[in-house]
């Protein structure tokens, strides 16, 4: 069909789109253009918006690890998950968003075993609860997944400081349709806004807090699969919620018990298709290591320093004499280049290289199980900038590592 006018162009891509075989699939895709093309001629988008907007799309998927899912976030933002959710699931319902950090595989633990699997700071919790039928019988045999943020706000996915599957857990439920576990108390938290959800947050001036909940799936062959979570009531908020997910049905109450919390709740789940969903990450975000820090020895400072601001653009961000030498740090603004002139005859040339790491000990840890081997220690402390901890790895290469990097590194 050639294009006349703008009005001809939504009834054009609806008629290509009429040799889709697959019926469902037609229909979603036709509403999906009828609805879109509508909305640009409502609000008239500009060529400058659509651009925009194509890069906020983009952005999306760039942000997008196997760590992190933005674009589940970004549902959430716009209230599409819960929307979704009360849907398809009409009866009153303990169904909720799955929310974008349930990962697949979570250890299966025996009935009131922790969910603790590293040092966890926060009040502890007894939860018990029990998953029923539509007529109030129990459902024995269900798989129960769990799984819920830190007291810092972080799930294990998150936080390379928690140990792998820390804080989730798969249960069984008995013959009562009862299981239980041990935990601490989730607390609220912010959810992530470095990216394109941040960005959607910020220019409608909305708070990116969730309330403190814990999350649930119901997984039982001849009945219909449902993500559920649990929420305090007492949380400041409870009715600002970032991600739209907060139902009646799914505020719990949290007794105080023996210093710690107890919390009850019993999930409903109805015949229907038992179909575990697709997780939206599928790993555990690593501790970040960058290379930060080159050295290299010379002969003249001044004449090589000069070299490379003149050549390069480097920038001069530092000096220092000590008493084996001195050196000259120059930068671009994310590598810091060291100029090293020693008082001993030293050949020109590279001398070592340096990472910056998120926890100096760990790495350690890490670099030593390998097989390197601990030189010595440059600086005061480690929340300097310039300390460093050198190492030499099997082959003997010189390296070093730094929390805070040196002086011209980007983080």
């Amino acid at each position: 069909m050639i294009i006349r006018s703008e009005q001809d162009v939504t009834e054009a891509v609806l008629g290509e789109m009429q040799r889709t075989p697959d019926a469902r699939t037609k229909q979603v895709l036709g509403a999906l253009v009828r609805h879109l093309h509508a909305f640009v001629r409502e609000v008239n988008l500009t060529e400058k918006e659509f651009q925009e907007a194509i890069g906020y799309i983009n952005a999306i998927g760039q942000k997008t690890t196997p760590s992190h899912n933005e674009a589940m976030l970004v549902a959430g933002a716009l209230g599409v998950s819960n929307l979704v959710c009360l849907l398809n699931n009409t009866h009153p319902t303990q169904a909720n968003n799955l929310g974008p950090f349930y990962r697949d595989g979570a250890p299966r633990l025996a009935d009131g075993e922790s969910l603790l699997r590293s040092p966890t700071p926060g009040a502890r919790l007894a939860f018990k609860g029990f998953v029923k039928d539509l007529e109030g019988a129990p459902v024995a045999g269900a798989e129960v997944d769990v799984w819920h943020s830190s007291t810092v706000g972080l799930y294990e996915n998150q936080d390379p400081a928690q140990a792998e599957m820390n804080l989730r857990g798969r249960f069984v439920t008995c013959a009562d349709g009862s299981f239980s576990f041990t935990t601490v108390k989730p607390a609220g938290y912010p959810v992530p806004i470095d990216g394109p959800n941040g960005a959607l947050l910020g220019v409608q001036k909305r708070h990116n807090f969730r309330p403190a909940h814990l999350h649930f799936l119901v997984y039982k062959p001849g009945f219909k699969t449902i993500a559920s979570q649990v929420y305090d009531p007492e949380d400041p908020h409870l009715q600002t919620d970032s991600q739209f997910g907060v139902t009646e049905a799914l505020t719990g109450k949290f007794t105080p018990r023996d210093g710690g919390y107890s919390l009850e709740f019993t999930f409903v789940i109805e015949p229907g298709e038992a179909r575990r969903p697709k997780a939206p990450i599928t790993e555990k975000a690593a501790a970040k290591t960058r290379l930060r820090h080159f050295a290299v020895v010379v002969r003249d400072l001044e004449r090589s320093a000069g070299f490379y601001e003149k050549v390069f653009d480097l920038k001069r961000v530092g000096r220092e004499d000590l008493e084996m030498g001195s050196g000259i740090y120059l930068s671009d603004g994310v590598i810091n280049l060291a100029l090293l002139k020693y008082k001993a005859d030293t050949a020109s040339g590279a001398h070592h290289f340096g990472f910056q790491v998120d926890d100096l000990e760990a790495a350690r840890k890490r670099i030593e199980a390998a097989g390197g081997t601990f030189f010595f220690t440059l600086g005061d402390t480690k929340d300097q900038a310039n300390f460093e901890m050198k190492f030499k790895d099997p082959e003997g290469v010189i390296f070093d590592i730094s929390e805070k990097g040196w002086v011209g590194t980007a983080r």
